[in-house]
């Protein structure tokens, strides 16, 4: 059990851990207490006006403040009244608050960090400007022909609060190779081509690459006819291995000369067999300290296939909408 917030009281300081209970059938558990302190709490006041200095109502006003571990954070929200005025309330003093306005089509520059004290911010005023965007088309980098496979997506890492933050599923390739990124606030963006499920993916290794197109995006601007490359031969054989594989084939340890392992895996239903066509797999290289790396994956039947250096340990989480979680560890090494 969890408890995230109790207006008049500081907010948990560990809420990864939360509080265990085991429940047995038909009974009633009591005295699942949190016990919580008093706190201080103040507002962040002010105002969202347009580029001509006009206020603008019903703009969705937005603050979080987090430490660096995301197991604890504050967030509020208001929408602007007809003066554009705002307040962001009950808030516990702190620092590293940041804010940010958006309305229709428009977006505010993302201000922060704020200390916030017991005197409160009464006079923050968020401009909001035009929201830009990036779009553009993904090619054969041989032929330059169209990338023509709709389950590609495309991958962001954007300078995101004084560091790099990835985005992923960011766009989705039309039938014609053709992707756009809207509602996208200035600053600067790196595109990669995610071609989940398979070895292609940025994210398969946990390791991401320089992205192949960086752009430095203005308020309202609009970037087009970006041009991103793929190697599509590879990935077509790929893709025709997977269409041969056996009808029923389950996670496991294979054993390869090459510098990298294979794990090829279907995701089942467990009473009826069916394939379960979407679904969220996230890995654990034990080896490496417990690192993570996942990705969403679209298959017609469920199929998924790893690749990683040989030498790893790895558990493999899958879930899926509608179903219990599953996690399966390949002991040993690859």
């Amino acid at each position: 059990l969890f408890l995230s917030h109790s207006k008049g009281y500081i907010d948990p300081s560990n809420l990864d851990n939360g509080t265990s209970v085991t429940i047995a059938q038909g009974a009633t558990l009591s005295s699942v207490d949190f016990p919580l302190q008093p706190g201080v709490f103040v507002a962040i006041a002010g105002k969202v006006i347009d580029e001509s200095g006009n206020p603008v109502a019903g703009a969705e006003v937005n603050t979080i403040c987090y430490d660096n571990t995301l197991t604890h954070y504050q967030s509020s929200e208001d929408t602007t009244k007809s003066d554009g005025s705002f307040i962001l309330a009950e808030l516990q003093v702190d620092n590293g608050f940041f804010v940010t306005a958006e309305s229709t089509s428009l977006l505010s520059e993302e201000i922060g960090p704020l200390a916030l004290t017991e005197a409160g911010i009464n006079d923050l005023v968020l401009t909001l400007h035009p929201a830009g965007s990036i779009s553009g088309q993904v090619v054969d980098v041989n032929s330059g022909k169209p990338v023509k496979e709709t389950t590609f997506q495309l991958d962001m890492r954007q300078m995101f609060r004084g560091r790099n933050s990835i985005m992923t599923n960011v766009a989705q390739l039309d039938k014609n190779g053709n992707f756009t990124i809207s509602n996208l606030r200035s600053g600067s963006y790196g595109l990669y081509i995610n071609s989940t499920p398979d070895i292609f993916s940025s994210f398969s290794t946990g390791i991401m690459p320089p992205p192949e197109v960086t752009i430095n995006l203005k308020n309202g601007e609009h970037v087009k006819d970006v041009r991103l490359t793929f190697n599509y031969e590879p990935y077509l054989k790929s893709k025709m291995a997977r269409k041969t594989q056996p009808a029923n084939p389950s996670p496991k340890k294979e054993t390869k000369k090459a510098k990298v392992a294979e794990v090829h895996g279907q995701v089942l239903h467990a009473l009826t067999n069916e394939a379960v066509t979407d679904f969220h797999l996230e890995i654990t290289h034990s080896t490496m300290g417990s690192t993570h790396s996942s990705r969403t994956v679209h298959d017609p039947e469920g199929r998924f296939i790893i690749y990683e250096n040989e030498g790893k340990t790895l558990t493999i989480d899958i879930s899926a909408k509608g179903y219990v979680p599953t996690t399966t560890e390949l002991a040993g090494s690859l």
